[in-house]
């Protein structure tokens, strides 16, 4: 609710809420029963005879004329009365009309029976109330005032774009506020709808009858439950709950809720104005419709079924949420400051030809336009209405049908002006590169009217990072004048913007100014109050390359952090690499500090960088401080770094900005009000001299060493300790410092053994190991080197103490990790070696840490050298997360960008090996490159290889790779095992190539020998001279051959082959294949047991109206035996599934088939392959297996048009006249789907029954089948009960009497096979083992291993389809060593049956447990299942049952606790496992 509302109904709130809330006399039992009258009474009588002057009669008039508050049939409102939980429900129902729906006997206390049941449950589904535990709504239970507000907020859900605690609440009793309400009545409170008395608020008294009325009434200024067309003025919030609404002419000066009431109905806002927010929670596929409107800030969050909105007609919405699934149109005309696609709208669908000034999504297949985008997408978007005429050629960073303009080499076409500085201002100092050598390419010198848009985009969003406090509003920029500068000025300043208690500006220069490399150069003057963050800085243009934030890079020119102790410095920092497990990432900080006296808000500055390949250095007003030359980074699980100097070697953006408060500088002062930024200009210059740089791929510029080694390649000086010490015993070179409590001092002595030695007296040993340190620095280590330190050492008493080396500041990299020693009273040698894996730093520091204990210890003979290079990375070379086991088979990582590859020329072969580098803008993109200049035409002459493939034996793979030549040409794919397997390669010889990049795929079988062949895949070039490029370079594993015998289920991710697809999760549970495009292949290889009939079904998705499946199956021989195309279209979204059944098709026992889907713009989640059990189901002429009865009945046939039964029309039953057919064999528990197509002459009935031959004839299916004169399909879908029958009869009942007399029924394609139970609703089939790989058939793909600590106690192999674990250190805990299979969904509701054997060398117990891990919070576990079993050293079955109560989750795992349950002896054996099994039951009980 905005201020002005709230100053409007002040008067009222003054005398309401004010006054604590007293209960009446009545027992909550009869409140309930007040309740029960109050919710049916539709008395009307007013004025009540107890509210005659009261304060709350203005409030309960008005909610009384809204039909949402009623008083009693005696003609009172009993003001004072409390009122229950379910009371309060049911009002706020009225104005909303709530939808949702839960599990009915969810909670103990409420029955059907209920008068508020049905309220209480949708507003549960709703999320509006929520248990007071988790078996309990307590609906007669007296409503708090917190749980009021809280029901109040979740329903109005206005609080959402706010910080929750942003404003402490200055109540006495404010520490009596529940946590989970302390953000709705902080609202509340500061928008004045709540008050206190007497200094309290009292969260937890109940709320009475008069009070609920005056909330509501200041909540509330009208609700449109009627359809119709309303053009009205609306002070205040207006709540639409019905379809069919027009709204027109309309301002809303408060906020405008589509409430779920609307149901899956439309609304229409016609030149529609609302000041506060839109909320959407109701809607469907005929759309809200925003036409011609200025709406402040919009939140799609409609729940259930995705709300379709239509935005056209030149609105304009400044911010927009979009929370839930939705459909999203956006005309050419209109525009939207800011949106952003929250996590939870995952396959949102948009089509837009209009401006989205800046997009973030956030959720996981999202469409856009047509096109998948990726998560964690950062762009904007240029409407067709605002494109240029003509554009550049060249890449965008939007995501639209017209690209923005932009050079080939990603930096923006800008034609720069003429930078002109005032009279007397002082020229832009040179840096480290003289001025002529720079060109100046784009520029903002601030001198116009306004922000030129053309360059700049002004943010208008609550999108802020480092719990920032801000609000960034267009309102907050401007051109201004600064004596005689004219400035760009960003303004922070307190105030309520948009839900946040400050407001300030950002620019970035996103698609409008994008370079790759260049010089910088931002005057400004900076704010430097408490709580400003000022900031220049630049992001990549396409954040996702590289593997997202942090490794994506982040370029800041100048951060100033406010505040009396930091005004006068500056830093500048860059930040890379992957996120590692403790939370940090890479980064490299400089600063600069003026002198004494001065600030950065006392005069204009010079902020500068310079960008060039392998350098970044730093400057203010030209004086360098701060230059890098040295980072790598790595996307999150890969092997290998990017190929230095990514990432800083693509198009980078700017960024101009000043936030408010957040995790670094804090919160302002209390009284603050205003802060400014100026800025002078902006210019960019490229660097002219940028082709004689040097090439520094792979190799960073190296630091220079600020000290030589000793003679002795000693790195450590005074390393005797014999040169003299300081006046306060310090040994020369030597730095002691202490931290953390602790307390101490140095001094060197004379030893008898050692001479000289260092003794570290400790008076206080402090809290940390680190309290105490005895360190020495500059020490060079340099990358890919290994390094030996070595020391004598004692202590008064037996102790331990710790020594290592590391960065010093900055992210204090550890190089050598922490090395431990158990020190005794005697001198001993100890050493310890380590592989320098980080860039080269000449400024590292050696440390012993010595806190924690108060012995003294004593040093001597300290020596660090290098020992020669660093141990070669040992690297497991199981498949990369998407399958593929060829290593950077797109050459962007590791040196010369051939990480994993290495290369081969014989003697008479010439060849220049090499990777090429090129702008696909806004990204590099690398190439393999063979150049062979001579050969005697052997395609072995010149080959690149990749050695040290684990391939499985008897096991076939599939190789793909993108290639060109020069001139037309071929080349070659072989692979070799060193172990003496067979290697068969189809599909590898002679690949012609031309100029045309084209793909090129086949199969490599691996033959019998070792389990594991030790390969190698080249990649032969020899066949000829020419230039070669090859990129994308993939081998994955074929599937294993499917055999069915009557029925088989298989998760579409068990392929036989994948050619261009990848895997993703499943909402359904496990992986889906996603990213089908025309070209593209999914590939099954099936035999079948049984001639015969045989339907395939598959579970299919798409987000894209034209999606087409093509079906087909061939034989061994090529020869296509089926093929059928569906026309998929759009399911509702990429994870919005559809069983989609094809047409029967015969197939031979004992013959190969290859069963294909191709198309595009779909994604699979697993096929079934079913055989038909009907005989003959095209009911050919001679009916063979079928049966007429009567037999004097006349039947025709037409080939494939199946048979037609002539009848009399004087039966009176409908098994006076049969067709049937036994002899089918069902199984127990097994679910089948019967098909048929049928129609009749005239217009009847037929009976169509499933039962035994014989005995009492159970029937297991019966269904009466309407026939018309229009041949119709019909689908049924049935389940056996516990018994099988192997001998049913199918009899189709024609006898049902016609009064037209004699006519014909015509049946044809009968089809009769079994289906997974949920097929068609999308759930995980019965009596199929979910969990991946659970039989070991593959190794230990899909298993893994946790072991806490130290990773050797605990190896897994797998052997003979039996894993083994052994277990050195069992650990603490039970959860400290695991073996974890992860990836399958588990379903509320259902029935599970978990089975395995499992036995150990010695007894000891096994705990195990189904649920998966919160990574989010701490790790929590949410379990659906556990137990512990006693295992021996005889193998053990065992098997529980349980039924999944908690909420359905799509990426389950099970673990097994191997660790310490018993005590020491569950350690220092070996635990095997074996058919592991979990098999979904059906719905349980």
């Amino acid at each position: 609710m905005r201020k002005g509302l709230a100053c409007m109904v002040a008067w009222s709130l003054m005398a309401s809420l004010v006054y604590p809330a007293t209960a009446g006399a009545e027992s909550v039992q009869g409140q309930a029963e007040v309740g029960n009258v109050q919710a049916k009474s539709l008395h009307f009588s007013v004025p009540y005879t107890d509210l005659t002057g009261h304060w709350s009669q203005s409030a309960v008039t008005r909610l009384q004329d809204l039909n949402l508050l009623k008083g009693y049939t005696d003609g009172t409102f009993k003001p004072s009365q409390v009122i229950s939980r379910a009371e309060f429900v049911m009002i706020l129902d009225r104005a909303f009309g709530f939808t949702g729906n839960v599990a009915t006997g969810s909670y103990a206390d409420m029955t059907s029976d209920d008068w508020y049941y049905d309220v209480m449950v949708r507003a549960n589904g709703s999320g509006i109330i929520e248990g007071t535990d988790r078996e309990h709504l307590s609906p007669q239970q007296p409503i708090t005032r917190q749980d009021a507000a809280v029901m109040v907020d979740r329903a109005f859900q206005l609080s959402a774009a706010t910080n929750e605690d942003s404003e402490q609440l200055k109540f006495e009793d404010a520490d009596d506020i529940s946590s989970y309400a302390k953000k709705a009545l902080t609202y509340l409170v500061n928008e004045n709808i709540l008050k206190g008395f007497q200094g309290k608020l009292n969260p937890k008294a109940p709320i009475t009858r008069a009070e609920t009325a005056e909330l509501l009434s200041a909540m509330i200024a009208d609700v449109k439950s009627t359809p119709g067309t309303y053009e009205s003025r609306v002070d205040g919030n207006l709540i639409i709950k019905s379809t069919d609404i027009t709204l027109k002419n309309m301002v809303v000066n408060g906020n405008l809720l589509l409430a779920e009431g609307i149901g899956e109905g439309s609304v229409v806002l016609q030149d529609v104005t609302v000041t506060g927010s839109v909320i959407i929670k109701g809607g469907g596929s005929h759309s809200i419709n925003i036409n011609n409107s200025k709406l402040n800030r919009v939140v799609v969050d409609k729940r259930g079924e995705p709300v379709r909105v239509a935005i056209t007609e030149e609105s304009n919405i400044q911010e927009m949420h979009v929370k839930q699934k939705s459909i999203l149109e956006i005309s050419s005309n209109s525009l939207i400051d800011s949106m952003n696609i929250h996590a939870e709208a995952s396959q949102t669908r948009m089509d837009t030809k209009g401006t989205v000034q800046k997009l973030s999504v956030d959720a996981d297949d999202v469409v856009i336009n047509g096109e998948k985008v990726k998560q964690g997408l950062r762009t904007s978007m240029v409407g067709e209405a605002q494109q240029p005429a003509s554009s550049q050629p060249g890449g965008s960073t939007s995501v639209t049908s017209t690209p923005t303009p932009s050079s080939p080499d990603g930096q923006s076409p800008s034609t720069p002006s003429t930078p002109s500085n005032p009279a007397g201002e002082k020229p832009v100092p040179a840096t480290t590169i003289p001025h002529d050598q720079w060109e100046l390419i784009w520029n903002d010198e601030f001198n116009g009217p306004s922000i030129d848009s053309s360059k700049w985009t002004v943010q208008d969003t609550g999108l802020v990072y480092n719990n920032e406090m801000q609000y960034y509003s267009p309102d907050n920029t401007r051109i201004t004048k600064d004596q005689n500068r004219s400035v760009l000025q960003i303004e922070a300043k307190k105030g309520p913007k948009n839900g946040k208690d400050y407001s300030s500006g950002k620019l970035i220069s996103m698609g409008k100014g994008d370079w790759t490399y260049g010089k910088v150069v931002v005057r400004a003057k900076l704010p430097i109050d408490k709580g400003m963050w000022p900031a220049i800085w630049m992001m990549p243009t396409d954040e996702a390359h590289y593997g997202g934030w942090p490794a994506s890079g982040e370029i800041d020119i100048m951060e100033l952090i406010g505040g009396k102790e930091s005004n006068n410095k500056v830093y500048s920092t860059l930040h890379y690499d992957s996120v590692k497990p403790d939370g940090s990432h890479g980064h490299d900080q400089g600063s600069l500090t003026l002198p004494k006296g001065e600030t950065f808000a006392d005069d204009y500055h010079d902020f500068q960088v310079e960008w060039l390949p392998g350098m970044i250095r730093f400057y203010v007003d030209g004086k360098l401080h701060h230059e890098v030359t040295n980072w790598q980074t790595k996307a999150a699980g890969q092997p290998e770094y990017y190929t230095f100097p990514a990432p800083f070697d693509r198009p980078f953006y700017l960024i101009l900005n000043l936030a408010v408060g957040g995790d670094w500088p804090g919160a302002p002062e209390s009284n603050f009000t205003s802060e400014k930024m100026n800025v002078d200009f902006v210019r960019v210059y490229s660097y002219k001299n940028l082709d004689t740089w040097p090439d520094v791929t792979t190799n960073p510029i190296e630091p220079a060493q600020q000290r030589d080694p000793q003679a002795d390649g000693n790195q450590i000086y005074n390393d005797r300790f014999a040169e003299g010490s300081a006046d306060n015993g310090v040994p020369l070179q030597w730095k002691f410092i202490t931290n953390a409590d602790g307390a101490g001092s140095v001094k060197v002595v004379t030893d008898e053994q050692k001479g000289k030695a260092a003794e570290v007296t400790i008076d206080a040993s402090g809290t940390e190991n680190y309290s105490v340190q005895l360190t020495q620095m500059p020490m060079y280590i340099k990358k890919n080197k290994k390094y030996k330190i070595q020391f004598d050492a004692k202590a008064s008493a037996n102790r331990t103490i710790m020594s290592k080396l590391n960065q010093f500041e900055k992210s204090w990299t550890n190089y050598s990790d922490d090395n431990t020693f158990e020190l005794t009273t005697d001198w001993q040698s100890y050493d310890y070696t380590f592989n320098m894996r980080d860039g080269t730093d000449n400024n590292a520091r050696f440390e012993f840490n010595l806190g924690l204990d108060d012995t003294t210890v004593w040093f001597a003979n300290v020596r660090l050298i290098e020992v020669g290079e660093a141990d070669p990375l040992t690297v497991e070379r199981n498949a990369l997360p998407d399958g593929n086991f060829i290593y950077n088979g797109t050459f962007d990582q590791g040196k010369e960008r051939l990480g994993f590859w290495s290369s081969s020329i014989q003697d008479s072969a010439a060849a220049n090996i090499s990777v090429n580098n090129f702008s696909e803008f806004p990204i590099m993109e690398r190439q393999l490159v063979v150049d062979v200049t001579q050969t005697n035409g052997d395609p072995q002459q010149v080959s690149v290889n990749q050695p040290d493939l684990k391939l499985e034996a008897n096991t076939t793979y599939g190789f793909s790779l993108d290639a060109k030549a020069d001139t037309t040409r071929s080349i070659d794919i072989d692979v070799v095992s060193s172990n003496g397997h067979t290697v068969q390669v189809h599909q590898g010889q002679n690949l012609s190539l031309n100029q045309e990049m084209k793909t090129f795929t086949g199969e490599i079988i691996i033959g019998d020998g070792a389990p594991i062949a030790q390969s190698e895949l080249r990649l032969l070039f020899g066949s000829s001279e020419g230039k070669v490029y090859v990129d994308n370079v993939r081998l994955t594993k074929r599937g294993k051959p499917l055999s069915v015998n009557g029925y088989a289920h298989v998760p579409a991710t068990e392929a036989w082959m994948m050619q261009g697809l990848q895997l993703e999760d499943s909402v359904e549970g496990g992986k889906h294949v996603s990213y089908m495009d025309q070209g593209d292949l999914l590939q099954y290889k099936i035999d079948v047991a049984q001639d015969g009939v045989y339907v395939l079904s598959a579970r299919m998705a798409s987000g894209k109206s034209d999606s087409k499946v093509q079906f087909s199956i061939q034989d061994e021989q090529g020869t296509t035996v089926a093929q059928s195309d569906l026309s998929l279209g759009d399911t509702g979204g990429w994870q919005a599934y559809q069983t989609v059944y094809f047409p029967g098709v015969n197939l031979t026992a004992g013959k190969p088939y290859y069963v294909n889907f191709e198309g595009a713009d779909y994604n699979t989640r697993w096929v079934d392959i079913s055989q038909n059990k009907i005989q003959n189901s095209e009911l050919t002429a001679d009916l063979k297996h079928w049966e007429l009865i009567p037999n004097d009945l006349t039947a025709s046939h037409d080939e494939g048009e199946g048979l037609t039964v002539k009848l009399p029309g004087t039966s009176e039953h409908w098994w006076d006249a049969l067709l049937q057919q036994g002899q089918i064999k069902l199984d127990a528990n097994k679910t089948y789907r019967l098909t048929l197509e049928a129609s009749a002459s005239s217009p009847k009935s037929m009976q169509a029954v499933l039962s035994q031959n014989a005995g009492d004839f159970v029937k297991y299916f019966e269904e009466e089948v309407e026939l018309t004169a229009d041949q119709k399909s019909y689908t049924y879908t049935f389940t056996m009960r516990d018994s099988s029958d192997s001998a049913a009869m199918l009899a189709f009942g024609l006898g049902y009497p016609l009064s037209t007399g004699e006519h014909s029924i015509h049946i044809n394609n009968v089809q009769l096979y079994e289906v997974n139970p949920n097929a068609d609703q999308g759930g995980q089939p019965a009596h199929v083992n979910l969990i991946p790989n659970g039989d070991f058939s593959k190794g230990k793909e899909g298993w893994f291993t946790h072991a806490d600590g130290n990773a050797a106690d605990l190896e897994m192999q797998v052997n003979n389809q039996q894993l083994q674990a052994k277990i050195g250190h069992a650990g603490q805990h039970p959860w400290d060593r695991q073996v974890i299979n992860e990836g399958f969904g588990i379903q509320q509701g259902f029935k599970y049956k978990l089975t395995f054997k499992a036995k150990a060398e010695k007894s000891r117990k096994l705990g195990l447990g189904i649920g998966w891990v919160d990574a989010a919070a701490n790790y929590e576990w949410h379990g659906f299942f556990g137990a512990r079993v006693d295992l021996t050293p005889e193998e053990q079955e065992f098997t529980f049952t349980f039924d999944a109560t908690e909420a359905s989750y799509a990426n389950t795992r099970i673990s097994f606790d191997l660790g310490n349950i018993d005590g020491l002896q569950d350690g220092n054996t070996t635990v095997s496992l074996s058919e592991v099994s979990l098999i979904n039951l059906g719905p349980a009980n």
